[in-house]
Order: C-alpha cells, then sequence, then structure tokens
C-alpha cells in the first residue's frame, strides 16, 4: 500500500514543485519519455506477482495523472492576464526610465506578469541598478509576444547599446529573432517560471540583485560573448531561432494545446 502510495504522490510533488518555481512545465513536457521509462520501471518493481496486466493497471493511471500534473504545470507557467490582476499602489515599485530613447541606450523589454508578477518587480530593480550606475535606459512593456518582437526590432533600428529582457523564456524568445546577426547583444533578466535559457547561459536567476548587478556590470565593462542559435522552418515555411528546446510531436502537441486553453 505503501508503494501504491507514493506512486501516486509523484504527481502531486510536480505540481508543487512547479508552484514554487523549482520546474517548470516545459521541463516536465521535454522529460515525457523518461517519464514513461520511470513509471514502467516503477510499476515493475511494485507489481508483486510481475503480471503485466498488473503493471499496465498500475503504470496507466500513475502516467495519466502525471500527465496531468504537467498539464497544470504549463498552465500555471502561462503569465495571467493584467485585467485579472488588482494594481498595489503601494507595493508596487517604479520603473526608471528615460523620456525618449536614444542611441546608444539600452532597452529594457519587461514582461510584467511573467512569474506570477515577478516581472515588473524584477524590472524596477534593474532599473534602479542601472539609474545608480548612470546608465541610460529605455523601458518597453509589451503586451504581447509580437510585441516584444517588435520592440526588439525597434531597439536595433534606434542603435541599441544593448536589449536587456525582463521575463520568462518565452519573452526571451521572441525578442531574440530581431537579435541574431547583429551587434546588439542580449542580456537575461529571469522572472519567469522555468527560466531554462537564462540558466543555460549563466545569467543569475536565484537573486534580483545579482542579477541586475551582473548586467549593470556587463554594459560598464562592454562584456559579451557569442553563442550558438538554433534554426528552424517547419512545413509553412514559418522560421524561428531558438537558444532553448526544439520540441516534435508529442510534447510540441501537448504544450500547443495548454497555450489555448
Amino acid at each position: 500500500i505503501l508503494v501504491f502510495g507514493i506512486g501516486f504522490l509523484v504527481p502531486l510533488m510536480l505540481v508543487l514543485l512547479n508552484f514554487a518555481g523549482v520546474l517548470s512545465g516545459r521541463r516536465l513536457l521535454g522529460w515525457w519519455r523518461w517519464i514513461i521509462i520511470l513509471v514502467l520501471a516503477f510499476s515493475a518493481v511494485a507489481t508483486p506477482t510481475g503480471d503485466p496486466i498488473n503493471l499496465m493497471l498500475l503504470a496507466g493511471p500513475i502516467f495519466v495523472l502525471v500527465m496531468v500534473a504537467v498539464g497544470i504545470s504549463l498552465l500555471h507557467d502561462r503569465p495571467h492576464h493584467p485585467s485579472t490582476r488588482t494594481p498595489r499602489r503601494s507595493t508596487t515599485p517604479r520603473l526608471h526610465s528615460t523620456t525618449a530613447a536614444e542611441v546608444g541606450q539600452a532597452w529594457l523589454i519587461v514582461n510584467p506578469e511573467a512569474g506570477g508578477g515577478r516581472g515588473r518587480q524584477h524590472a524596477a530593480a534593474l532599473s534602479a541598478v542601472l539609474a545608480e550606475a548612470g546608465l541610460g535606459c529605455t523601458v518597453v512593456q509589451p503586451t504581447s509576444g509580437e510585441g516584444t518582437r517588435e520592440a526588439a526590432h525597434e531597439a536595433v533600428a534606434a542603435g541599441a547599446r544593448a536589449v536587456l529582457v525582463c521575463g520568462g523564456d518565452g519573452t526571451v524568445h521572441e525578442a531574440l529573432q530581431p537579435l541574431v546577426g547583429t551587434d546588439v547583444p542580449l542580456g537575461v533578466m529571469a522572472a519567469g517560471s522555468g527560466d531554462d535559457i537564462a540558466l543555460a547561459l549563466g545569467f543569475p536567476r536565484d537573486s534580483p540583485g545579482a542579477a541586475a548587478g551582473f548586467l549593470a556590470a556587463a554594459l560598464t565593462s562592454g562584456s559579451q560573448r557569442s553563442v550558438d542559435v538554433g534554426h528552424a522552418t517547419v512545413g509553412d515555411g514559418t522560421q524561428a531561432y531558438f537558444l532553448g528546446v526544439l520540441s516534435t510531436g508529442f510534447d510540441s502537441a501537448v504544450n500547443e494545446r495548454a497555450n489555448t486553453m
């Protein structure tokens, strides 16, 4: 009975880890093949008789519950619609921005709803650090993925010193598209649920202050490096660059379905 209980508690633990910001839904979805293997292995050990029918009777419900947990995690990772959140004027920090974009300034593209609202707070911390360092900063808060891409394109056209993105992996992905092949560097202020791209590129994730100081120091010193990006072309001719994971098949279908819910 204890073994069965542990098996059915695993999906709950995955959801709790997602809500705590330890695991993102996209990361869990990318592990679906390992999930199948581990569920089957666990069920084989937990089935005393070794009967394949009993094994599947145990493995089936556990796998379904795990995928339900993944779906809940994907929904939790999605930014909340601004209309569903009540502004808190007394606790919301202000963003420091110049009145107009100037050549040579850094552009800060913010998804304020990333990470359940951490986006705006992290962006405020970053803009304050940049202001203290005497670094000009143009703050933009797009309301969609397309708007994020357009803002990055405008930054390149305006001769931005750098494009800093405060948000999750989705916001970084959109801002990346116009930057590939240009001399405008990309900086990431992690504020999403998973922030896999920030982790892969070595940007601080645990402390907004540390991340802000890291980016300010990089801007001051001009420190930057080149990284590889992936390029994908799908059947309808749509093309995109990516820094994280390219998924096809089952996991991408589940993610697409979750984004429409």
